[in-house]
């Protein structure tokens, strides 16, 4: 491996591994997807008709969907609520934060993939709405429409959850 690849590598990691993550690869299953974007992102592809943070999110979007595809019969069902543990004071705001970032993973399972797809790349992959359209292949409009109702619905599934409070309508 050359040291541009090692510097290209650094440098999405994090990009990769969150968008994998976000587009429910399982948690088991992110280092070795995130090798398999790699892998295909250095073979030399990449043709420069968008910029490479949308060409990685494309082939994350189709390690992810095999990933899934292939390790579906593999999910753990819970039956019920975990049992309470004691947490030490100082812990509670990482439990927290991983808790919220639990149920936001089931909050974007609820949503269809065109869905998750402009949710993620917006807020997640923080491209633009040109980009994401281009990436897409949606209209503009269609990706703005497909984000509020992504949005919407994430936060009906996290209020379910009393994660979030409801939002205050504005006064007429």
């Amino acid at each position: 491996m050359s040291g541009d690849q090692a510097a290209l590598i650094i440098e999405h990691a994090a990009f990769v591994w969150r968008v994998l993550m976000h587009l429910g690869v399982p948690r088991g299953r992110l280092e070795d997807a995130s090798q398999e974007v790699f892998l295909v992102a250095l073979r030399g592809d990449f043709a420069g008709r968008s910029s490479f943070k949308t060409f990685l999110y494309g082939v994350c979007r189709n390690v992810a969907h095999s990933q899934r595809r292939r390790f579906r019969e593999d999910r753990e069902i819970l039956g019920g609520e975990l049992p309470e543990t004691v947490v030490q004071p100082a812990q509670e705001g990482a439990l927290w934060v991983k808790q919220a970032h639990h149920q936001l993973l089931a909050a974007l399972e609820q949503l269809d993939q065109v869905e998750r797809e402009v949710f993620v790349l917006f807020e997640i992959g923080e491209l633009s709405m040109e980009e994401i359209a281009r990436e897409t292949g949606a209209p503009l409009s269609s990706c703005y429409s497909r984000l509020y109702a992504a949005r919407e619905r994430v936060h009906a599934a996290l209020r379910r959850r009393a994660l979030i409070t409801p939002r205050r309508e504005a006064k007429s």
